[in-house]
């Protein structure tokens, strides 16, 4: 029912939020809000969300919500560098973006949490499928890439969505969430500073 999808709606975004590390200056659960809250502000253009579909919606909420999930504090090159564990399990590729993925995964299997439950098998997949394309697209090293391939699809099929294809449609999600992401310096000075800081702090206790 609607009221018992909305109870394991607010037990997820409880859980999730205490996933995320509350001693980091940066990547904590209010950065995961703030994406959040970034990604509502681009989709309040029209033009932006009017040709996604509700599954898609969904999809890019709550890749946002949970795209940070454990983050450590530390970003990828150290953990590789360092040898750590996570780098080992993930070959040193995209580790704390493989590695939020699992903790979201982890959180949806439970079943108090699994506010997706009742979906179809072909949008609980495109959900999880799209879920793993958004946040590995999160991982700067990626981000030419994106880039790269979302300037292409423009190129080709115009700016309109509608007419792209399921893998298009998938890289403008990713463009969606990682545009949120790193919106930052978008924000008014105060905010822009203030995360600036925060992100300055964090990585040099890495050091």
């Amino acid at each position: 029912t609607y009221h018992d999808t909305y109870v394991m709606y607010r037990t997820f975004l409880k859980a999730a939020e205490l996933t995320y590390r509350a001693d980091n200056n940066y990547h904590n659960n209010i950065h995961a809000a703030d994406v959040t809250q970034s990604l509502g502000c681009l989709l309040s253009f029209k033009s932006l969300s009017k040709p996604l579909l509700p599954i898609e919606l969904l999809a890019i909420v709550l890749a946002a919500i949970t795209h940070d999930l454990g983050h450590p504090g530390l970003n990828n090159d150290f953990l590789v560098n360092s040898c750590s564990e996570e780098a080992k399990i993930y070959h040193d590729q995209s580790v704390n973006e493989n590695m939020h993925l699992r903790y979201a995964f982890k959180l949806l299997e439970k079943p108090e949490n699994n506010f997706i439950c009742n979906l179809s098998s072909q949008d609980y997949w495109f959900v999880r499928q799209a879920l793993i394309r958004i946040v590995l697209s999160t991982d700067m090293a990626t981000h030419t890439t994106l880039l790269s391939e979302f300037e292409n699809n423009i190129a080709t099929n115009g700016k309109d969505i509608s007419s792209w294809n399921h893998t298009q449609r998938l890289t403008a999600l990713a463009m969606f969430v990682h545009c949120a992401d790193i919106a930052n310096p978008a924000k008014p000075g105060p905010f822009a500073r203030t995360w600036t800081y925060r992100v300055m702090e964090e990585f040099y206790n890495q050091v």
